[in-house]
């Protein structure tokens, strides 16, 4: 570089995490062409600007709460996780002697839930502060020993995974792995973002700390690769597990995850709603007079929901007497004398006269075990606000509560009037239980009850860089409930159950469904999160209530909660590449955890309790943390290896249920969220443990370019860790498919005059089950079940295609679940490895594909590739994608048509022009559209925008000249990562006015002139395919003209 005579000072060099340096130059271009010339570079990335976490709290007094936070236990689809660990024999795991690094804003390590210190025999052991209190990207480090957190975030984020702490008014709290050793990275200051260079930088010492896990809260949603993932795939290959949130920008639609996220080492974790967070978009379903069934839409909900099923929802004793719904002028509630009893009952009550807090603390005094509350707007903005210092730990009022608005109330009022009137005539209700004694606050919350029917039976037929040396759709048709599938492609239901090799078979319907629906009901646990009854339920519900054959149906009563659980801001996958991302989901909506206390003179962030609820991807990634390290500690003998870790939390989680999955006659129920929003779905740390059954691959990743007849097949592993044997049903359960034919469009923003554009929020259309699935023994054939012996191993076969409705031209993305589950052992009851057997989980396999090519699919929107900034600083669209194509196979090298004779890129504008007429090269020459002023009080410069609809595996912005025959004149050095925006604004390209030439091989500022740019932006395939062609979006913008001044 010397002889290059090229200014450049080195930054840090990396030797763990990432073989490499950084350093900061001035001319970049020639920087980096001296660094290739001595040094062999392998890959050049600029130093980015990630975005600071989301710090906002609720902070919450510790002295008003009183019993046990859990963090295990946070969650609807996580309760009772530390009991059933408890009755699994695993009451003392957590997490002993695993080292957990943390890459955050810091940790205050002097907060007495962790001990009040920092240093050996401490929970925070290790640190080291890379970024400084005052650092902000731009800002120059000033790095220490001392990691103490300023700005709150990574306090939190630790105390999820390791804090305790007992206070004496009563209260206690405990992290999901509170024995684990930390190790605090600060690479934020106490506001702002940081920047990729802080993060390697971490990674490199947490590996050289010996950390076995490292938890990356850090978001760049809708990025992709760089060295932050490739950083991480090294500490993969290494064996150190990494744990990174899946991202926030779940409206922003599909590839939406962080580029930690989308590494293929990384687990990925997405969020589900704790039971401390409010909810909206879940229903209940109640059953009414004479047989009808409503469904209820809930404004806000908070708690356990699904824990309501099969409670009567019953007004006051009040609104009774007064013959009317209470209305919000008449305290309905406020008083727990007027509320009557209301012991295993919901109650039905108005809003007004009181805090809602006070109204659930009444209902909760009477025996009521969950609250409808109605009323109107203001109302509902009081219940979204909940206390503070709440009732209990699990949930802010105490018991789980759904807001209605006023009218829903007032027609669930007089419905419970008309049964109530009906019911003695019918059969005599039994008399209530007493309300329950004792502190009702101390009641373990309960056990979650799955409304669902279990899954279906397969039926038979910067200037700074950082730099690495080289080493040596279209719809299905409507459902027919009477098209059955017997595998012979007839399509009328009578199957003949001949046929040597099994055939590719879609999940059951019809009668069939409600068969396996009798059948299977002893697993009705097999999903966690309760979704809307099938018609076939609903139709059984009716005939109980008209007969009058339960008295338990004679009055208003829950018969499903529905909707869905996963946090709207969790972000959507896939990986770019088609990967399975998230890897899971864990609590992370609205999640009480530890905060800074301790005093700082720069002001930085400081709680007088010491705890507060946040909420985001960033709360669900450490819980997933704590739980490898638990499953360190419990297989410490075995030293698994981080695609162990990965499969034990995957192939155990538990599916989760999305509103906007719908029912088909394909599958009975509603259909559990598509694995591209919450991939294996909610984390279940209670199976994981007690899982004995270890399956390669746990994630069944299908590719692209998917045809009728002809499906994909995986050879599944399964070992078993147990003495006793272990045999599984094989199940397809499939879950709700996207249509990618529109994954992105765009909309004016209203009020703006310079013709902004925003991107919609995604709403996913929603498809019925698009994949089929046979299984098959290795030698013998079909098979519906498999025994692995204890201590043995055993395979089989699994092969998934397309359902019969997926057209060639469709654009579909398909996913589900290939479920595993386990029959009652056989054995004396008394043999320990029986018993074992006896506590082994469902398993479930996900899969997910694409049905067309996914190389089809394009990068830029095609409709409105981009646009470009006007002279007067509104935009230009290109509606008409007149400058958008395709480019397939390898685009031409850079400056492979010379510049003609004459050119002169540093010339005057006094230079004429008019000499190249008649020797243009290549093209025609085209107006120019635009006219920018280089100089003086008009001066501006064009910007590019770019609608992205997935992220480009590769990025290149060429400039050429149209002053001299259409010929690339030049590059562009792109300084930041093409990336898809959370925000839904596009992907902005400021522009300098500088190029690097190609044949002065030097950057030069642009003279005036007429120019356009192009951009091409490469497709990426999926991971899965073989054939990995090459593709490109290319735009080229309108031609635009330079002038002096």
């Amino acid at each position: 570089m010397r002889s290059a005579k090229v200014s450049a000072r080195l930054l840090q060099e990396f030797s763990t995490a990432w073989d490499g340096f950084s350093l900061q130059a001035d001319d970049v271009d020639a920087a980096l062409a001296a660094l290739d010339e001595d040094f062999e570079v392998l890959s050049i990335f600029p130093v980015v600007w990630l975005p600071g976490p989301d710090t906002t709290v609720v902070d919450v007094d510790v002295r008003s709460l009183k019993g046990s936070y859990l963090v295990a236990d946070a969650a609807a689809p996580t309760s009772n996780t530390t009991s059933r660990l408890a009755a699994g024999g695993y009451r003392r795991l957590d997490g002993w002697d695993v080292k957990v690094g943390i890459i955050d804003t810091g940790v205050d390590y002097k907060h007495p839930a962790f001990g009040g210190d920092m240093g050996d025999g401490m929970t925070v052991a290790y640190g080291w502060d890379f970024a400084g209190d005052s650092f902000k990207p731009g800002g120059v480090p000033t790095p220490d020993a001392d990691p103490m957190d300023c700005a709150g975030h990574g306090t939190h984020v630790a105390g999820i995974i390791a804090g305790i702490l007992s206070d004496p008014s009563g209260f206690k709290f405990q992290g999901v792995a509170p024995g684990v050793t930390l190790g605090a990275y600060k690479v934020f200051g106490c506001s702002g973002g940081t920047t990729s260079e802080l993060v390697v930088a971490a990674l490199d010492q947490a590996a050289r700390d010996g950390m076995q896990i490292i938890n990356l809260s850090v978001g760049d949603e809708g990025a992709w690769n760089g060295p932050v993932a490739e950083s991480v795939a090294r500490l993969a290959a290494m064996g150190t597990i990494v744990v990174g949130a899946a991202g926030n920008a779940g409206s922003a639609g599909l590839f939406m995850q962080t580029s930690v996220a989308s590494a293929a080492p990384t687990i990925a974790v997405g969020s589900v709603q704790s039971l401390a967070a409010g909810t909206s978009g879940l229903s209940l379903t109640i059953s009414g007079a004479f047989g009808t069934v409503r469904t209820v839409n809930a404004l806000i909900s908070y708690g356990d929901t699904a824990s309501l099923v099969s409670a009567v929802v019953k007004p006051s004793a009040a609104a009774l007497a007064a013959g009317a719904a209470a209305t919000s002028a008449s305290s309905d509630g406020c008083n727990s004398a007027v509320l009557g009893d209301l012991a295993g009952t919901v109650a039905l009550i108005s809003s007004g006269g009181c805090a809602p807090a006070v109204k659930a603390a009444n209902v909760l005094s009477r025996g009521g075990i969950g609250i409808v509350l109605y009323g109107d707007a203001s109302a509902l903005a009081e219940v979204s606000k909940p206390p503070a210092a709440w009732l209990a730990p699990y949930t802010p009022y105490g018991l789980p509560l759904a807001f209605v608005d006023a009218d829903t109330g007032r027609v669930l009022f007089d419905t419970y009037r008309t049964m109530a009137a009906v019911a003695p005539s019918l059969n005599p209700l039994p008399s209530p239980s007493p309300p329950p004694s004792g502190n009702p606050l101390s009641r373990t919350p309960p056990v979650i009850r799955a409304s669902l029917p279990p899954p279906a039976a397969a039926l038979r037929p910067s200037p700074r860089v950082l730099v690495v040396p080289r080493p040596p759709s279209p719809r299905p048709p409507p459902a027919d409930n009477n098209s059955g599938n017997n595998g012979n492609g007839n399509g009328n239901g009578k199957g003949n159950g001949k046929g040597g090799r099994r055939r590719l078979i879609e999940s059951a319907s019809g009668a069939s469904a409600g068969k396996a629906a009798l059948l299977h009901g002893r697993r009705r646990d097999l999903l966690s999160v309760a979704g809307p009854a099938d018609e076939g339920q609903r139709a059984g519900m009716r005939q109980l209530l008209q007969g009058a054959g339960d008295s338990g149906m004679a009055l208003p009563t829950i018969l499903a909660a529905g909707g869905s659980l996963v946090s709207r801001f969790s972000s959507w996958g896939p990986s770019p590449d088609l990967l399975i991302k998230p890897s899971l989901i864990a609590p992370g909506g609205g999640v009480l955890s530890t905060v800074p206390v301790t005093p700082r003179s720069d002001n930085g962030r400081a709680s007088t309790s010491g705890f507060a609820v946040m909420a985001g991807t960033s709360q669900a990634a450490p819980y997933v943390a704590a739980a490898a390290a638990l499953y360190l500690q419990a297989n410490q003998g075995s030293e698994p290896s981080v695609a162990d870790v990965e499969s034990a939390l995957v192939c155990t989680a538990k599916p989760a249920f999305d509103l906007s999955a719908p029912a088909s006659a394909a599958v009975a129920g509603a259909l559990p969220a598509s694995a591209f929003r919450v991939g294996g779905g909610v984390v279940d740390i209670a199976a994981m443990a007690t899982n004995l059954a270890d399956v390669s691959p746990c994630k069944l990743e299908l590719g692209s370019g998917l045809s009728q007849g002809k499906g994909t097949t995986f050879t599944i592993d399964v070992t078993n860790r147990g003495s006793a044997p272990l045999t599984f049903r094989l199940l397809h359960r499939p879950a709700a498919s996207v249509d990618a034919s529109t994954i992105l469009s765009v909309s004016a923003v209203p009020g703006t005059a310079n013709n902004s554009r925003r991107a919609d929020a995604f709403a996913p259309a929603a498809l019925p089950a698009a994949a089929v699935l046979g299984i098959s023994a290795v030698r013998v054939g079909d098979m519906d079940t498999v025994t692995i012996p204890g201590n043995g191993k055993s395979r089989f076969k699994v092969t998934i295609g397309l359902a019969s409705w997926v057209s060639k031209a469709s654009k579909v993305l398909l996913s589900g679940y290939l479920v595993m589950d386990p029959l009652p052992p056989t054995g004396p009851s008394n043999n320990p490895a029986v018993q074992a057997a006896a506590l082994q989980p469902p398993l479930y396999l996900p899969y997910v594909g694409y049905s067309a090519s996914f190389s089809d699919l394009p990068v830029l929107l095609p409709s409105s590739p981009g646009g470009l900034t006007t002279p007067t600083g509104s935009w230009w669209w290109d509606d008409g994608a007149a400058g958008y194509s395709t480019l397939y196979g390898a685009p031409p090298p850079m400056g492979e048509a010379p510049p003609p004779e004459g050119y002169d890129p540093e010339g005057d504008d006094d230079q004429d022009d008019s000499k190249n007429n008649g020797k243009i090269p290549s093209g025609n020459p085209r107006p120019p559209q635009f006219s920018y002023a280089l100089g003086g009080p008009k001066a501006s410069l064009p910007a590019l925008a770019l609608w992205l609809q997935r992220q480009p595996a590769g990025q290149e912005l060429h400039v050429f000249s149209a002053s001299t025959g259409n010929v690339q004149v030049g590059y562009v050095s792109l300084q930041q990562t093409i990336r898809r925006q959370p925000d839904g604004s596009p992907m902005v390209l400021t522009w300098r006015g500088s190029y690097y030439d190609l044949k002065l091989k030097r950057e030069v500022f642009a003279s005036p002139g007429d120019y356009y740019f192009e951009v091409r932006l490469r497709r990426p395939n999926a991971a899965a395919d073989s054939d990995q062609s090459l593709v490109y979006d290319v735009w080229q913008t309108p031609v635009f003209r330079l002038t002096k001044s």
